[in-house]
């Protein structure tokens, strides 16, 4: 290997779409919702230029929509001449949300930034360093094989391929490919990959295969930290396998906040204000701990044994770019207030959320803690399971059947059929009819789970 590397890889910016809020926001925080994408690229920029990166990479989809936002149009081509003033190029690829148009883009690209091109793989070589190859889509769904020709020319140098893919050989829609496919590819060192919003390292050596994810998740599903990857080649390496350290860059982080109200005394569950104190305690811990706590970053880098994130880096994030927490709450189990939570529960959250917010994301709450959503799985006090389980053929019966529904493929789809035709939506979101969901795993088990506990409560309660 002729020199050291160090390059930024990201992907899925999409510029144009803001972050849930779950509802009406206030004044103060409007714009940060609406302007999180943008934000989380500057912060980028501003970790390339301190850490003196190469240049930067983005797998695809930097905008929203193919019909590009004027607005963040101009303030991103603002943002690149900070890069240029370093001398940091930023090469990138189109992806299925903003595919490379046939017309001219809004406004003109300054020189350190290259969109590699639509027609064909395109490769370019950055000093004696890295040859950067990719393609970018030319409609919303690219069928194309484009990996099968991504032919690397010098071996020598570091050889790093873009693609925007589902890394599904059996999807059409977005690139189909398979990571065997990718790891047969000798010539191609690190495969920076877009498409998917969670960073992981689908191979750890070489060719390193990983997803970035989005430099800032937009509602409940996309919790945790998010950033980009910083990725090093040493000039001892003769293996061409980086080290790779997580960066975070967003500026608002969505947590799901699970309230187990059978792990509360049944003392201190009194009333509704009992219930809306507990709230309020754990939001004050959130904020107290500023989100960087071990369990906070436990759905995102820590489930990577590839890459991590140290303390000081969480401490100078949260110094730099970290604004606030937005949570949706999830409470759970058997209480006893349950009759009071069912009759009300729309006024309920609604209550709740307006005193949540007032309190902990008021003007000039730093970091703030805005509360998303609340969402009851709660069921009424009911006896011993363990002592219905011996005399109670009733209740053995339905836990063998919801055993078997967990445990039975065949049966869970039979059931999903039964759920209606609103459920029957595409996995993938862009070919989701808007009025259709899509049940995975995750909400399987929820749905499940919630049926669970209402029929246990409906037989059970009382007995």
């Amino acid at each position: 290997m002729s020199a050291k590397l160090r390059f930024l890889h990201s992907g899925d910016i999409h510029l144009g779409r803001p972050a849930s809020s779950g509802g009406e926001l206030p004044q103060h925080l409007i714009s940060l919702f609406n302007r999180a994408g943008i934000e989380a690229l500057k912060n980028l920029f501003h970790k390339a230029v301190e850490l003196d990166v190469d240049f930067i990479v983005i797998a695809g989809d930097l905008h929203d929509r193919e019909a590009r936002s004027v607005a963040f149009s101009q303030e991103f081509n603002q943002a690149c001449k900070s890069l240029e003033e370093a001398d940091i190029p930023l090469y990138l690829i189109s992806g299925n949300h903003d595919p490379l148009p046939e017309e001219r883009e809004l406004f003109s690209y300054p020189p350190n930034v290259k969109i590699l091109s639509s027609q064909e793989v395109e490769c370019i070589s950055y000093q004696d360093k890295a040859n950067i190859l990719g393609q970018s889509y030319r409609s919303p769904f690219e069928s194309r094989k484009m990996y099968s020709f991504f032919t690397a020319p010098d071996n020598s140098k570091i050889n790093i391929g873009l693609l925007h893919t589902q890394l599904d050989p059996n999807n059409s829609r977005y690139v189909p490919v398979a990571k065997e496919d990718l790891l047969s590819r000798e010539d191609i060192d690190y495969w920076a990959l877009g498409h998917l919003h969670e960073p992981q390292v689908i191979h750890d050596s070489s060719p390193t295969i990983a997803y970035a994810g989005t430099p800032q998740g937009r509602n409940c599903k996309e919790t945790g930290l998010r950033g980009a990857f910083l990725v090093e080649y040493s000039r001892a390496d003769q293996l061409k396998t980086p080290e790779l350290s997580f960066i975070p860059t967003s500026p608002l982080i969505f947590r799901q906040i699970n309230i187990n109200l059978s792990e509360t005394a049944t003392s201190d569950l009194g009333n509704i204000s009992d219930l809306k104190r507990l709230l309020e305690e754990k939001a004050d811990t959130l904020l107290s701990q500023s989100g960087f706590s071990d369990e906070n970053l436990v759905n995102t880098i820590e489930q990577n044994s590839f890459f991590s994130l140290s303390k000081e880096a969480r401490q100078d994030f949260s110094r730099e770019f970290f604004a606030g927490l937005v949570i949706r709450w999830v409470i759970t189990g058997e209480n006893p207030l349950q009759d009071m939570i069912a009759d009300n529960q729309e006024e309920l959250r609604r209550e709740l959320k307006q005193s949540l917010n007032k309190i902990f994301a008021s003007p000039g709450q730093t970091p703030f803690l805005w509360t998303h959503s609340i969402k009851f799985n709660t069921i009424a006090e009911l006896p011993e399971l363990s002592d219905l389980g011996d005399n109670n053929p009733l209740f053995a019966r339905v836990q063998e059947i919801f055993q078997e529904l967990e445990e039975d493929t065949e049966l869970t789809n039979e059931l999903l059929d039964q759920w209606g035709e609103i459920w029957q939506g595409a996995e993938e979101p862009e070919e989701r009819d808007f009025n259709k969901f899509f049940a995975d795993q995750a909400v399987k088990e929820e749905i499940l789970a919630a049926a669970h506990r209402e029929i246990l409560s409906q037989l059970f309660r009382g007995d």
